[in-house]
């Protein structure tokens, strides 16, 4: 008889337990995770096992979810698709987003495999601007700017189980406004993670529009998703910018004899930063490219290992002397200069010639510049100096974008290009290229661990970009992507051969 009271006792107070956590809302179990297809879309609702209050999720017509909750701890929810794909144009519209305390994301969210990432398109977020560990650059997509960044989790949580993986982040520049129609270009985010050095796998898991929130919060969120078709395998919708550093076609306009970028197109580029991508009604897309003025910063030189350059390739059907015209803003002396020089040619200086307002100005026409393809370089020389776009026009023949000429400033170019009738404004001044033999001069080369570029413009150098170059012991080398790495040491860096 005591060993049935006993039991009844030990049952009673079991479910005393239980009773008393339902009503705290106070989890009693691990991690919970649902999932399932309604009208179409996948959605998904995951809980961490620490999280008290509660989580109203309720799918709505289509595509469209609501997301109520009060708790501390960590949830995501969302609606999509239960396979992703680089190609995809998401469309979405979040009418209603109201999200106090704690952390989270409002993002295009999903996974890959070989290798395991875990990736996140931000859009909206609770309190300031988040913003990740290891910076990879900038892409314009869908006329939006984008920050990308990259951080390691170290045995965290996958789809896979407790495992070691990379997370990566494109966090737009300003949040989404509510209650209008988006699109994300999700092709254009990968390429420029790919650019700055991490692709995504070859496998797609989930992709979805997520909700997330962390913390102490509470707050309720109204969105939808759709699909709003493809991007193909390397084109991007058309209101779009391509991040590729290796073409800028998908950007730019060539009509026969002409030939324009926006530079703002270029910002996916390894040695962008810290050109920065702004808005300006004025500006021939509503954007352009700029050292941001903090006071008076200036480049004293020209180099191949600096970043802050961006790098325009075209072709050419026959040799021909070439225009070099670009629009900009130089609104006076301490912001009216930059560097430029065509294939491994010397660095010119454009300096003192001030606009009104947005102008075009021509720095130089290259003479007898051979058919094939070529690569215009342009650095930052003064901070303030807004550069929007580039046209070059061709004495004869046509100009079109191209995916040749050299990849870096290294690189030589099939023929040697002599620039003449430079205007008034324009000096020239001599280069520091490094070479891709076997020995060479490497002076003016910074040596490790004098990095040659920074995070940001009031930071420290603390990394070298995609292109520059480094001496470590003597041996000459440039890194592949972003790198803050002892030079040789691992992939990110490219062996050029020994000093003299």
């Amino acid at each position: 008889m005591n060993t049935r009271n006993n039991y009844v006792s030990t049952l009673s107070r079991r479910l005393l337990t239980v009773l008393i956590s339902i009503l705290l809302f106070v989890p009693v179990a691990n991690a919970s995770f649902e999932s399932g297809n309604d009208n179409g879309f996948y959605w998904q609702l995951w809980k961490s096992n620490s999280l008290s209050g509660w989580v109203d999720y309720q799918n709505g017509s289509a595509g469209n979810f609501d997301v109520k909750w009060d708790s501390n701890g960590n949830y995501t929810c969302g609606k999509g698709w239960g396979t992703g794909t680089s190609n995809r144009v998401i469309g979405y519209n979040v009418g209603v987003y109201n999200h106090n305390g704690g952390g989270g994301s409002f993002a295009v969210y999903g996974w890959t495999r070989s290798p395991l990432i875990e990736y996140y398109v931000k859009e909206r977020w609770p309190g300031s601007r988040p913003s990740g560990s290891i910076r990879m650059g900038q892409i314009t997509s869908d006329g939006v700017r984008y920050d990308l960044h990259r951080s390691q989790q170290v045995n965290k949580p996958s789809i896979d189980g407790t495992q070691t993986f990379w997370q990566l982040f494109s966090t737009r520049a300003s949040q989404a406004p509510l209650g209008q129609d988006h699109e994300i270009t999700f092709a254009n985010h990968a390429r420029g993670w790919a650019n700055g050095g991490m692709s995504l796998g070859s496998s797609h898991n989930y992709q979805i529009l997520l909700q997330e929130a962390w913390g102490n919060s509470e707050g309720h969120v109204n969105a939808t998703v759709w699909d709003a078709g493809s991007s193909g395998n390397s084109s991007s919708s058309s209101s779009s910018s391509s991040s590729s550093s290796s073409s800028s076609s998908s950007s730019s306009s060539s009509g026969g004899n002409a030939y324009t970028v926006e530079l703002e197109s270029l910002s996916g580029q390894g040695s962008f930063f810290p050109f920065d991508v702004q808005t300006d009604g004025g500006a021939s897309a509503n954007q352009y490219i700029v050292w941001p003025n903090s006071g008076s910063q200036m480049l004293s030189s020209a180099s191949d290992s600096q970043s802050g350059r961006v790098a325009i390739n075209f072709s050419l059907s026959q040799t021909a002397n070439v225009q070099f015209d670009i629009r900009v803003n130089m609104a006076n002396g301490n912001d009216d200069s930059f560097y430029y020089k065509l294939d491994s040619g010397s660095w010119n200086t454009q300096n003192n010639t001030s606009t009104n307002g947005w102008g075009t100005i021509r720095p130089t026409t290259f003479s007898n510049v051979s058919s094939g393809s070529h690569t215009l370089w342009i650095q930052r020389r003064e901070d303030g100096t807004k550069l929007d776009s580039v046209t070059l026009t061709p004495s004869a023949g046509s100009v079109s974008g191209s995916s040749g000429g050299s990849s870096s400033s290294s690189s030589s170019s099939s023929s040697s290009s002599s620039s003449s009738s430079s205007s008034s404004s324009s000096s020239s001044s001599s280069s520091s290229s490094s070479s891709g033999s076997t020995s060479g001069d490497c002076g003016g080369v910074n040596e490790y661990p004098n990095w040659t570029a920074k995070d940001w413009s009031g930071g420290d150098y603390n990394h070298a970009n995609a292109g520059d170059s480094m001496v470590y012991q003597g041996v000459l080398y440039q890194a592949n992507w972003y790198t803050n790495t002892v030079p040789g040491s691992d992939a990110s860096w490219k062996r050029l051969g020994s000093c003299n």
